[in-house]
């Protein structure tokens, strides 16, 4: 599993998205070709965004492309094999059955092994479908969760709904094959105080990280999705109580401090500790 808390995302016409995210310590700069950009507009942005990502850039990249049943989004991954370049992380909108990831992951197998490949659930129909959509585990790296699409579905702003359920479905799926789960931005974007809460609900259901729409939110996405201080210090007692692998790879019971441990909380505090290396 990647390790994914902030991907700052914005067209590539509008701003230098790659500078921005270095500036502000996203782990993740992110170009947009899909709802960003109008249809006149497609070709160029696709062109500004090819012609950086030909040039080192020290941050890891990622592209939503458009929809693979449309034009523009077969005209995206050949403009990629054509300039014989790719992001770290290709993102797939509109994934709603595993046939979708798996044309892309072969696609990209064959011409690009190294990108990974997130796939946006955003509507009733992919929710619905995320055990099916699973069944492609080898193709599918990360799952992002599409708020706006899917309360359009359901016909409401994103605010007025309760979207717990779905979150946690999304959350469960991609936890499930080992995905990285994304939230959907919080739209408003100079509410702090909202963008706090929804960071602290997708973490506590599960998800990794969280897409940012604005600068401004990048910082307060990475903390709430870092290990806080107690879990880093619980964890790195663990694995310094338990010396060598014989004891981290042991089915039984210990005892660290107060607390009872088993093999569970040693791969927790693995993961957490690797994570802040």
């Amino acid at each position: 599993m990647v390790n994914v808390k902030s991907l700052l995302c914005g067209p590539a016409e509008k701003y230098d998205v790659v500078s921005r995210a270095i500036m502000t310590g996203a782990s993740v700069a992110h170009f947009d070709l899909e709802d960003s950009v109008p249809l006149n507009r497609k070709s160029a942005t696709r062109a500004a965004i090819l012609k950086q990502l030909k040039h080192a850039i020290p941050i890891p990249t990622a592209v939503r492309i458009n929809a693979l049943n449309t034009q523009f989004g077969l005209e995206d991954i050949l403009g990629f094999i054509h300039q014989n370049v790719a992001p770290d992380i290709m993102i797939v909108p509109k994934v709603e059955s595993p046939e979708t990831a798996k044309i892309a992951g072969e696609i990209l197998k064959e011409h690009f092994p190294e990108t990974r490949i997130f796939c946006v659930i955003e509507s009733i129909k992919a929710l619905k479908s995320l055990d099916r959509i699973i069944l492609e585990p080898d193709f599918i790296q990360g799952m992002i969760f599409g708020a706006a699409d899917f309360s359009g579905d359901m016909g409401k702003v994103p605010s007025a709904l309760d979207l717990t359920y779905a979150k946690t479905q999304i959350a469960l799926a991609a936890n499930q094959i080992n995905a990285v789960a994304i939230d959907s931005p919080c739209f408003q974007i100079h509410d702090v105080l909202r963008l706090e809460t929804e960071c602290l609900q997708a973490r506590a259901l599960g998800f990794h990280g969280k897409i940012a729409i604005h600068p401004g939110q990048v910082s307060r996405i990475n903390q709430a999705f870092a290990p806080t201080e107690h879990e880093y210090t619980f964890s790195k007692n663990i694995l310094d109580t338990l010396t060598g692998p014989d004891e981290r790879n042991s089915s039984s019971i210990r005892t660290v401090g107060e607390n009872m441990i088993g093999p569970p909380f040693i791969r927790i505090a693995e993961k957490i500790v690797k994570s802040m290396e």
